[in-house]
C-alpha cells in the first residue's frame, strides 16, 4: 500500500487525503476478523429466512423527531415509512380538481416513490410515463431522473440493462445518462461491464455542473445502502491510487464508512467515524452534507441510546420462544428483530445481553427451553399451543415466564406465569375512559356472536360499570350479512325504548364493520361514536379505501403509535433504520450489527425491544437455600416493580403487586389513507360538528 500512500500525499489536500485512505486501509483488515459484537443473539435451527422488507426508491433526510404532528401528505407519510398511505392519498391527488402545478407535481413523485416502496414497480414506471406527459419538461428535472433510477433498479438485471441502454442514448441529458450508467455499473453481470460503468459514471460526472455534481452523489449514495455486501464488496475492487479521490469511488467509501459507523461493534464505529468525517472534510464531494448529515445521524442516535435508562446488569441472558416458522412466523421474525435493536441500543450504554431465541416451531425446542439456567428471564410463548406443551411438561415451574398472550387460565397470572401482552379488558378500558372523558354514560355493544365477539362483549359489560357507564347488549350472526340490517335496527330501537348510549361498540373485523355501520346511516344516526377493538389496525394498514366518512365518530385501541416520543421509540427507530429487520444472519451486510434494508418500526418490533430491556432490567433471582432453584412467583412480583419502569417504546405495561399487568393503549381513528391517532379534544369537536350537521343532514 506504500505506492497508494505516495500517491495521494502528494495533492494540496495530501495529509488530510493520507487520513481517509489510511482508514480506508483498515477496513480491509477488520472485514478479515472473525470476532462477533459484545452483544449477540442466538437463533436456534429450523428458523425460516425472513423475508426481505419493502424499500424506499429514494429515501429522502432521516426524520430526527418521530413525534411529528400527526401527518397529512404523501411526503409526510412516506417519510415515515407509510408507504401504502403515501401511495393511497398521492393517487388521489393526482387527479384531484384545484390543486396547485407544484403540488400536482409533489403527487407524482410520492406515488411513483410510494408505489416502488410497495413493489408495485410497474405502476411506479407507467406513473413515471404518466408524469412525463403532463408535465412537459419534467424529465430534466432531478427529482424525475432519481425516481426513474429507483424504479429502474427495481426490475430484474435483463430488464433494467435494457432501459438504462435507452436512457443511454447521445441524445438524453448528461444527467440521465449519468444514471443510466449507475444502472449497468449495480446490475452488471461480468467485471468488464462495473469498470466500463463506472468510468463512464465518472466522465459524465465531471461534465455536469456543482449543484448536478451533488445531486448524483446524494442519489448514488442512497441507492448503495441497499445493495448488498457481495456486490459492494465488488464495487470497492474497482477502488485505486489513481481513482480513490474521485467519483463514485468517494461514494463507495462512503457507504462503506456509514456500515461501519453504525454498527455495534466499538472498532467498526471507530473506523467508520473516521472514514465519513475525512469524506466531511476533504473538499472531495460536491455534496458534504452527505458526508455530515451521517455524523448528525450517528450522533442524534447516539443522544437518544444515551437517553435510555442502563440500572440494570452489566451482562445478562433473557430468551425468546417464538414460532419463527409457520402461521405466526412474520410476527416473530420482527419481535427477534426488535431484540436485536435492544442488544444494539443496551451495547451502548456498556450493557451486553445476550438474547436466545429458541423456535417453537421446532422439533426440540422443549429440550431447548429446559436446558436454560432457570434464572434466565423467558419472553413468549406467542401462542397457546405451546404455552400449553410447555406447561404440561413442567418446563415452567420456577421460571419467570411472560407470555406474549392476551389471557391466562384463571390462577395463572402473577403465580405461575405472566403476561407481556396487552388484554381484552386493556382495549375497553381504554375505550370507556375515552367515552367518560366525553361525558359518555351509555354504551351499545353490538357484537358477533361468535366466540372472540362474545369475549369482547362480556369484557366492556364487567368493566363498564367502575366508570360509571351502562352497557345495552345485542348479537348478531357474523356470517350471515342478511341479517345485520334488522340487527342493527333492532339495537336502535332499544336505545329509543330507554336503553340510552352515544357511543356504539363493535368487536369485530374491519371489513364487517364497514358492513354494519352504513346501516346506523339508513336509521337516520350519524352521532354515535363508533368504537372498534385492535382487529381494526392490520386491515387498515392495507385497506385501499377504507370509507372513513361513515367513521368519522370512529375510534379504536392499538399498542403502538409510530408517532410516539419517548427515547425508547426514537432509539428502536433509528436502529431500525441503519440496522434493518430480520436475524443479523440472514441480512449481514458484512459489518457486525448492519444489515443491508431498514425497515418500518411497527407493535411487534417494539414487542422484542421492550422486552429484552425489560428482562434484562429483572436481572437474576435473589441465591436461595440451593443454587439453581430458579425464580419464585414472590420474587418475580417484588423485582416488576422496579423493573417496569424502563423507558418504553410502545404503550407502557404496568404490573401490580400481584402480577397481574394491564396496559393503557393508544387510540387511533379511520381516515381516507389508514388511521390517525385521535384526540379527545379534536374527538369533542368532531361530535359537536356531526350534532350541528345532523339535523340538515336528514332535513329531507
Amino acid at each position: 500500500m506504500g505506492f497508494i500512500m505516495k500517491a495521494l500525499s502528494s495533492g494540496p489536500s495530501g495529509s488530510l487525503l493520507v487520513t481517509l485512505f489510511a482508514s480506508l486501509v483498515l477496513i480491509l483488515s477488520l472485514l478479515m476478523l472473525t470476532g462477533c459484537p459484545k452483544s449477540t443473539i442466538v437463533a436456534k435451527p429450523g428458523a425460516e429466512q425472513p423475508a426481505e422488507p419493502s424499500r424506499p426508491v429514494k429515501r429522502p433526510p432521516q426524520i430526527e423527531q418521530p413525534s411529528q404532528p400527526t401527518p397529512s401528505t404523501p411526503k409526510e407519510f412516506y417519510e415515515l415509512g407509510e408507504y401504502g398511505r403515501a401511495e393511497r392519498l398521492a393517487g388521489s391527488l393526482i387527479t384531484a380538481p384545484g390543486l396547485s402545478a407544484q403540488d400536482r407535481s409533489q403527487a407524482w413523485l410520492y406515488y411513483v416513490l410510494s408505489a416502488a416502496a410497495n413493489n408495485h414497480v410497474h405502476l411506479a414506471q407507467q406513473a413515471l410515463k404518466n408524469w412525463a406527459g403532463s408535465e412537459p419538461g419534467i424529465e430534466n428535472a432531478t427529482a424525475w431522473q432519481d425516481a426513474w433510477l429507483g424504479v429502474t433498479l427495481r426490475f430484474p438485471a435483463a430488464e433494467a440493462k435494457e432501459r438504462a441502454q435507452t436512457a443511454s442514448d447521445p441524445a438524453q441529458p448528461l444527467t440521465m445518462r449519468a444514471r443510466a450508467q449507475a444502472v449497468l455499473a449495480l446490475k452488471a453481470e461480468n467485471r468488464e461491464e462495473m469498470g466500463s460503468a463506472l468510468a463512464a459514471m465518472n466522465n459524465f460526472y465531471n461534465g455536469m455542473s456543482g449543484a448536478e455534481k451533488a445531486a448524483f452523489e446524494n442519489i448514488f449514495a442512497d441507492q448503495l445502502r441497499w445493495q448488498q455486501p457481495g456486490l459492494l464488496g465488488e464495487l470497492y475492487g474497482y477502488i485505486s491510487a489513481d481513482n480513490a479521490i474521485k467519483f463514485p469511488y468517494t461514494i463507495i467509501n462512503l457507504e462503506q464508512g456509514r456500515r461501519m459507523l453504525f454498527s455495534t461493534s466499538d472498532e467498526y464505529r471507530s473506523s467508520g467515524r473516521q472514514i465519513v468525517e475525512s469524506l466531511a472534510g476533504s473538499g472531495l464531494l460536491a455534496s458534504p452534507q452527505l458526508a455530515q448529515n451521517l455524523l448528525d445521524l450517528a450522533a442524534s442516535q447516539k443522544n437518544a441510546l444515551s437517553a435510555l435508562p442502563s440500572d440494570m446488569p452489566s451482562q445478562g441472558t433473557v430468551a425468546l420462544l417464538i414460532p419463527l416458522q409457520g402461521r405466526y412466523g412474520t410476527y416473530a421474525q420482527k419481535i427477534s428483530a426488535g431484540a436485536q435493536a435492544a442488544q444494539h441500543a443496551l451495547a451502548q450504554s456498556g450493557v451486553g445481553a445476550t438474547v436466545v431465541v429458541i423456535d417453537t416451531e421446532t422439533p426440540g425446542w422443549q429440550q431447548q427451553l429446559a436446558s436454560l439456567p432457570r434464572s434466565t428471564v423467558i419472553g413468549g410463548p406467542l401462542t397457546r399451543e405451546a404455552y400449553e406443551q410447555a406447561k404440561a411438561a413442567g418446563l415452567l415451574q420456577g421460571r419467570a415466564v411472560f407470555t406474549f398472550m392476551s389471557q391466562l387460565d384463571p390462577g395463572e397470572e402473577g403465580v405461575s406465569a405472566w403476561r407481556f401482552f396487552s388484554s381484552p379488558h386493556d382495549q375497553v378500558a381504554s375505550l370507556l375512559e375515552f367515552c367518560r372523558a366525553l361525558g359518555i354514560h351509555g354504551v351499545g355493544s353490538l357484537y358477533p356472536s361468535d366466540d372472540y365477539g362474545q369475549r369482547m362483549n362480556t369484557s366492556i359489560v364487567k368493566a363498564a360499570g367502575s366508570y360509571g357507564i351502562n352497557v345495552t347488549s345485542h348479537s348478531y350472526p357474523s356470517d350471515n350479512p342478511d341479517a345485520w340490517s334488522s340487527a342493527v335496527r333492532d339495537i336502535l330501537q332499544m336505545r329509543n325504548s330507554g336503553s340510552s348510549f352515544d357511543a356504539l361498540f363493535l368487536p369485530d373485523t374491519w371489513p364487517n364493520a364497514k358492513g354494519l355501520v352504513p346501516y346506523l346511516f339508513f336509521n337516520k344516526e350519524d352521532r354515535l361514536v363508533i368504537m372498534g377493538t385492535t382487529l381494526w389496525e392490520q386491515s387498515l394498514y392495507n385497506d385501499r379505501s377504507p370509507d372513513a366518512s361513515y367513521f368519522y365518530l370512529g375510534v379504536f385501541p392499538g399498542s403502538w403509535s409510530s408517532e410516539g416520543g419517548t427515547a425508547a421509540h426514537q432509539s428502536l427507530v433509528h436502529i431500525l433504520n441503519q440496522m434493518g429487520g430480520g436475524q443479523a444472519q440472514a441480512t449481514d451486510s458484512g459489518v457486525p450489527g448492519i444489515a443491508v434494508n431498514n425497515v418500518k418500526a411497527d407493535f411487534w418490533y417494539a414487542l422484542g425491544f421492550d422486552f429484552v430491556r425489560f428482562g434484562m432490567s429483572m436481572g437474576e433471582p435473589e441465591a436461595g437455600m440451593f443454587s439453581g432453584e430458579g425464580w419464585s412467583a414472590q420474587q418475580v412480583n417484588s423485582k416488576l416493580q422496579k423493573a417496569q419502569n424502563i423507558d418504553w417504546s410502545m404503550a407502557p405495561l404496568h404490573w401490580d403487586s400481584a402480577g397481574h399487568v394491564s396496559q393503557r393503549m393508544f387510540l387511533f381513528t379511520p381516515t381516507e389513507d389508514g388511521f390517525a391517532s385521535i384526540s379527545l379534544d379534536e374527538m369533542k369537536r368532531r361530535i359537536e360538528e356531526t350534532k350541528r350537521l345532523h339535523g340538515q343532514r336528514w332535513s329531507n
